[in-house]
């Protein structure tokens, strides 16, 4: 347990919220202790993937695009009357498969279940599209991966690899899960300056009973 105790790389101590670490060889064991140390208060998002620990603080930004995102969602689900069930970041894992990690937002839809349909993650940086290889060993069915101006929407395939470059999902036009959702509005709506004119429009469309 040594590893714990080291401060952490200076990379994540500066005021650049949006730096990530990844720390290997790092234990499964050591993980979920660290996990049940911090418990809800852990100071970065963790994820785990074959000896490798994933360390990442949010910035402002990232946060913000989190919440509308899923304030939309929810206001989507409340006016077409989708059941959902909200799982948020909880930290999901699988010991057998050495996978575990926190989705920016997550959903589970129709029912309640162990692991969600659909996951959402917010990128800041380049890159993110490796982040599906965590979902794919968890078996989510869905991952929304959102970055400035971009929305992209990944579905499991089962009869792909889980390999590089499409770690076992299919670029979607839209979403199944959701098949009547705008995407493009949803979008425009996430991206408006204010948040609350977003979600008004959003609103507002889903009232009239469309969304253009």
């Amino acid at each position: 347990m040594t590893r714990l105790q080291l401060p952490w790389p200076a990379a994540l101590e500066t005021t650049d919220a949006d730096k990530s670490y990844a720390l290997a060889p790092f234990a499964w064991e050591d993980f979920e202790q660290l996990l049940a140390r911090w418990g809800d208060d852990a100071p970065y998002r963790l994820s785990y993937l074959d000896g490798v620990l994933y360390l990442m603080a949010p910035s402002r930004w990232h946060e913000d695009r989190k919440t509308r995102v899923g304030s939309l969602l929810e206001l989507y689900f409340l006016a077409r009357s989708i059941e959902y069930f909200p799982t948020g970041s909880t930290t999901f894992k699988n010991a057998y498969q050495k996978v575990g990690l926190e989705p920016d937002e997550s959903y589970c839809l129709f029912t309640d279940k162990a692991i969600p349909d659909l996951a959402i993650e917010i990128i800041v940086a380049s890159g993110g599209v490796q982040r599906l290889a965590l979902y794919q060993r968890l078996g989510v069915a869905e991952v929304w991966l959102y970055r400035r101006g971009g929305l992209q929407i990944y579905g499991l395939n089962p009869q792909l690899s889980s390999e590089p470059p499409s770690f076992g999902y299919t670029r979607q036009d839209k979403s199944l899960l959701l098949p009547e959702l705008d995407v493009a509005l949803l979008l425009t709506c996430l991206e408006t300056e204010s948040a609350l004119t977003g979600l008004q429009r959003w609103q507002a469309a889903l009232g009239a009973g469309k969304e253009d």
